[in-house]
């Protein structure tokens, strides 16, 4: 059986100071976002993932990134 494992990006400097963001103002992750998103990778490496889509902001790509690094 197929399942849809969905994650959200980590954190962005945007994110912790409260500023929106949207398709027009795109940034990437802090240090904090880089280790939720390897710690989001870790816990998901023993799944057997087969594909990965993202959005295409690079908060999303990067916590993708990390995800297929493992």
């Amino acid at each position: 059986m197929a399942h849809i494992i969905l994650v959200r990006h980590g954190e962005t400097e945007a994110n912790r100071l409260g500023i929106y963001q949207g398709k027009i103002t795109d940034h990437f992750l802090n240090l904090t976002g880089n280790r939720q998103a390897e710690a989001v990778a870790k816990t998901l490496k023993d799944f057997q993932i087969e594909k990965i889509y993202s959005s295409t902001s690079m908060r999303a790509i990067e916590t993708a990134e990390n995800i297929n690094d493992y």
